[in-house]
């Protein structure tokens, strides 16, 4: 565990300090909010697309 602290690898530094700190969970669930959010987007651009097709066709 020294090795890794005195490593000269920053993202190994930076993950064993998140582990450390417990934010590790916290960036999961960013994560998947984030992606969540993503698909909601996609979503909404399919509607907008959609009822736009729709004004357009009457």
């Amino acid at each position: 565990m020294v090795e890794t602290i005195l490593s000269d690898v920053k993202h190994e530094r930076r993950k064993l300090f998140e582990e450390a700190a417990g934010v590790v969970s916290y960036k999961h669930n960013r994560d998947l909010t984030f992606n969540r959010l993503d698909a909601v987007h996609e979503s909404l651009l399919r509607v907008n697309d959609i009822i736009r097709e729709e004004s357009s066709g009457m």
